[in-house]
């Protein structure tokens, strides 16, 4: 039996939690911060850092996961100098204000995550309702910027199972793909399936048996790795 345990880390917070809760069951806990994050106070990242590491001590073996943040899939931008260097001549749009939103994030919640033990998820539980046409959600939502993050999506408009499921889709690199093309082919897709991006199809196709692929915008590496599922034993679907 798995539990969710919330855990009152506050800056007021004492971090005296009611550990009979969790005797003799799998726990996630879940981080109840009193407050929405900000990504340049360094005194509300030292209290979260403190919450963590005693977390850290409670029932090691009995922990799956903590769950870091759950809310929007994309914080405000608090520095919008950084966020201009880091479009770098591409246009302002709303896309590439969320897409830069949720690395913000998810860079975050990876350093939040190094505060804790090796063996537990981090997750992140993310309300995507209202955020971008299907191609922008699976750049959002990809496994090459979440990495390590557990992603745990409510509201979205594109599959975002990641297991057991034996059909990929492979999403190219964001450079130079037109993301009203790769809309029509999100939407043009039926059944279950599993978005894999191009850049990490290798580390992630064990279980898949069919792979779907956008051949206009696979790269050079791309077709490589495309052979390799091939040679594998995997099937190809070529759009």
């Amino acid at each position: 039996m798995t539990v969710r345990i919330v855990l009152p880390a506050g800056t007021g917070d004492d971090l005296s939690w009611k550990k009979e809760e969790a005797e003799g069951k799998r726990i996630i806990w879940e981080m109840d911060w009193k407050r929405e994050f900000s990504y340049t106070d360094s005194a509300f990242f030292s209290s979260q850092a403190l919450a963590l590491k005693e977390c850290g001590r409670l029932f090691l073996e009995q922990t799956e996961g903590v769950i870091l943040y759950r809310g929007k899939a994309y914080p405000e931008i608090e520095d919008f100098d950084k966020y201009q260097q880091w479009l770098e001549g591409k246009n302002d749009t709303p896309f590439y204000r969320n897409l830069y939103s949720t690395e913000v994030l998810y860079e975050y919640l990876h350093r939040l995550g190094s505060f804790l033990p090796d063996t537990f998820s981090i997750i992140a539980c993310l309300d995507a309702s209202n955020t971008g046409s299907p191609a922008e959600q699976a750049y959002l939502f990809s496994l090459e910027r979440a990495g390590h993050l557990k992603l745990d999506i409510t509201g979205a408009s594109i599959p975002t199972q990641r297991q057991e499921i034996s059909r990929g889709v492979c999403l190219p690199p964001i450079d130079g793909v037109c993301i009203e093309t790769l809309d029509l082919f999100f939407l043009s897709l039926e059944g279950d399936y599993r978005i894999i991006p191009e850049s990490v199809m290798n580390e992630h196709w064990d279980g898949l048996e069919e792979l779907v692929v956008l051949e206009k915008f696979l790269t050079v590496r791309g077709k490589r790795m495309v052979q390799g599922f091939i040679a594998a034993g995997g099937e190809v679907v070529t759009r």
